[in-house]
């Protein structure tokens, strides 16, 4: 279907209603023992469909209120409107906090195309931003009800909600389908050297679950150590392992950053394992200089000063072929040997890894680890033969590759939605041509 400019253009307060929510009393256990979500700005910021926090029926009407299930909501107010506009749907009613607005289309207008429409509105929105003391931003209800809402029609409306619905369901499936595959990779490593399931199963006759030549590589029963025979526990430091800090601060300052060059990973780039985006740049030269700090893919790269708790694994398939780590960081890679990075970096992820690599934390100030590069040295793990760290790896690696390769296409579409959704509320694009876009770029 062709797109033509629009027939007409409409105030946002002609064609939806805007409601409030608020924060129900939290003395008030009651109000907080339900199953109803209740949505916050921070939720908002990386929507995956639910909320941190739920709250009963009870506080329907006792300081919050339910949206219905058509609703679109904006963050109004926060710290976060200053650098970005945050806009999501529900599939549910959900209740929702005073910093954000529910928006309810009235009869007459699509919720899934109003949804649309007020996320191609997202650069305009961000112009609107008005500061409201202590740093906050705030977003004035009587500019979002003028905001304009271009009116194609029932049927090319149909088909803008319709072909944009089905870009954002597919950048949906991939990042489900990640989360999956990172439950697959949890649960593999506690299965296998943890819980010791294969191990367990062949000493009680049963099957263990595995392919048989997978199978074959446990052993069928324990050692007086507890472990299964022929297991040993070592130290990190034991291994070939590269153990590096990132460079003082007096290294590398704000000024050193530049728009491209060699990325360098900050605690932001570690929230979700790893981000290989929204990075910081030095220049190749600056990245010479702190080549003692230069971490590959395939690195392991943790956080020791601030966000304590942080570990992620650069993936072999990345986006750069070097990067640098900040200050507040430190990286683990291999060094002259064989070394299964992937378990290493499931160990340290791991509940025990975590206390272990917490152990020596110091919270004066600043949560640092003390010590950190001793400190990581000194850890302690249970460490299989190398046969078995192989095939670990062989399983690790084709789930990262599937994991990687559906992010990949995600950033891919998202971006083709950015591009083509504003186009389309236009009518500079038609719909035929963004669906032979997406086609291209194998959506």
């Amino acid at each position: 279907m062709s797109l033509m400019p629009a027939e007409k253009v409409q105030p946002l307060g002609d064609v939806a209603d805007l409601l409030s929510g608020g924060t129900p009393s939290k003395s008030a256990p009651e109000f907080w023992s339900g199953n109803i979500p209740w949505l916050t700005p921070k939720d908002m910021g990386n929507w995956t469909g639910a909320t941190e926090e739920a709250v009963s029926d009870s506080a329907i009407g006792n300081g919050t209120r339910l949206a219905p299930p058509e609703a679109s909501f904006i963050a109004v107010r926060g710290m976060s409107l200053h650098n970005e506009i945050r806009i999501v749907r529900a599939q549910a009613p959900i209740a929702f906090n005073q910093d954000i607005k529910a928006v309810v289309p009235r009869a007459g207008i699509q919720p899934e195309y109003l949804f649309q429409v007020l996320v191609s509105k997202k650069p305009e929105l961000l112009r609107l931003v008005e500061a409201a003391g202590h740093g906050t931003g705030r977003l004035p209800t009587d500019q979002l009800l003028a905001l304009k809402v271009p009116r194609f029609g029932s049927k090319a409306e149909t088909a803008i909600a319709e072909f944009m619905g089905a870009l954002d369901d597919k950048i949906d499936l991939n990042r489900r389908m990640s989360d999956t595959l990172e439950r697959m990779a949890r649960a593999i490593f506690r299965s296998w050297f943890v819980d010791f399931d294969p191990v367990r199963a062949k000493m009680e006759g049963r099957e263990t679950g595995l392919a048989a030549d997978v199978a074959a590589l446990f052993p069928e029963r324990f050692g007086d150590s507890g472990l299964p025979e022929g297991w040993e526990t070592r130290k990190i430091g034991e291994l070939p392992v590269r153990i590096a800090m990132g460079p003082f601060g007096s290294r590398i300052k704000t000024e050193n950053f530049t728009a491209v060059g060699v990325p360098v990973i900050r605690g932001g780039n570690l929230t979700d394992g790893f981000v290989d985006d929204n990075f910081v740049y030095v220049t190749p030269e600056k990245a010479e200089e702190l080549r003692s700090a230069a971490a590959f893919p395939g690195d392991i790269v943790i956080t020791h000063r601030g966000t304590l708790g942080q570990v992620g694994k650069i993936p072999s398939r990345s986006r750069f072929d070097k990067y640098i780590v900040s200050q507040s960081q430190m990286l683990l890679g291999s060094n002259n040997g064989y070394l299964s990075l992937h378990y290493i970096f499931e160990f340290l992820r791991s509940v025990a890894g975590l206390n272990a690599l917490l152990s020596n934390t110091t919270t004066t100030g600043v949560p640092a680890i003390g010590r950190p590069s001793t400190s990581l040295r000194a850890i302690e793990l249970i460490y299989p033969p190398e046969f078995i760290l192989v095939k670990f790896d062989q399983i690790m690696q084709a789930l990262e590759a599937r994991q990687v390769a559906g992010k990949m296409e995600s950033e891919t579409l998202a971006a083709l939605r950015n591009v083509l959704l504003p186009k389309l509320m236009s009518g500079d694009v038609r719909i035929r041509d963004a669906e032979k876009l997406v086609d291209e770029a194998g959506g």
